[in-house]
């Protein structure tokens, strides 16, 4: 089962944007769960001020969209990296990048707690499914659309023989 969350503003009637309009930042909940995520924004859920919503779901996915506690360099591996950042930090104020892996604002006990639950532990990459991989990808790969499962793509790509 997939547990959806929405982002909604403190009035209730969006997430807001930025001064100069390009930019909306989304506030996730501190208690996800680790793994990889895509988020969704919903048909319809982007207009201007003048109207003209968006037309499309838009998905925001990909390598770089995962929840990992305890892995402070992000590289999906909590290990003696993140345990040297933490330790260079205890006892201080900070963000999760610097061992704050609890969002209390410091760097404590609790998340050295978090940290050593997890050591030597690997979040692996998400599988795209093969319903995803019935693109042309003509302009990059040649002119042969792609239209196999996942171990074929890595043969065709060189990266599986």
């Amino acid at each position: 089962m997939v547990e959806q969350k929405s982002a909604k503003h403190e009035d209730g009637k969006g997430v807001p944007p930025s001064a100069d309009q390009k930019t909306v930042t989304f506030v996730l909940p501190p208690d996800l769960s680790d793994g990889n995520y895509r988020f969704r924004i919903p048909t319809g859920a982007i207009a201007r001020a003048g109207g003209g919503a968006t037309t499309a779901n838009s998905d925001i996915q990909g390598p770089g969209v995962f929840i990992f506690a305890g892995d402070a360099d992000r590289d999906r591996s909590i290990n003696i990296s993140d345990f040297a950042t933490l330790a260079a930090n205890f006892n201080t104020t900070g963000i999760y990048s610097q061992g704050d892996f609890n969002y209390s604002g410091t760097i404590e006990i609790g998340d050295f707690s978090i940290l050593a639950s997890k050591f030597n532990t690997t979040l692996v990459f998400a599988r795209p499914s093969t319903a995803r991989l019935g693109f042309t990808a003509a302009a990059s790969f040649g002119r042969t659309p792609i239209e196999r499962g996942d171990d074929d793509l890595l043969e065709i790509l060189g990266l599986r023989s």
